[in-house]
């Protein structure tokens, strides 16, 4: 399992390095051939070691890559990182 969860994470990191901005987890789940649930633990593992982030949106979340994002999207981040409360 964590091999099969390793591999649609290195998927995942192609796809976003190929479009070049924020992609929707339903569009992530619609072009990775791998049970949903595997897709979403891949991106759990992403995002906790740092190669990713979500953005929540009112339609979902979309995953970026980090280094990827611009100026306004970093802003937008830690607009929406300061909006968490725990």
């Amino acid at each position: 399992m964590i091999a099969q969860i390793k591999f649609v994470a290195g998927e995942i990191m192609v796809l976003l390095d190929r479009l070049e901005g924020p992609l929707h987890t339903e569009d992530i789940k619609c072009r990775i051939n791998a049970p949903p649930d595997v897709i979403l633990m891949s991106l759990g593992w992403l995002i906790r070691e740092g190669y990713v982030y979500a953005i929540p949106r009112e339609t979902g979340i979309e995953v970026m890559r980090i280094g990827n994002e611009t100026n306004e999207e970093m802003q937008e981040r830690a607009l929406d990182l300061n909006a968490v409360t725990v």
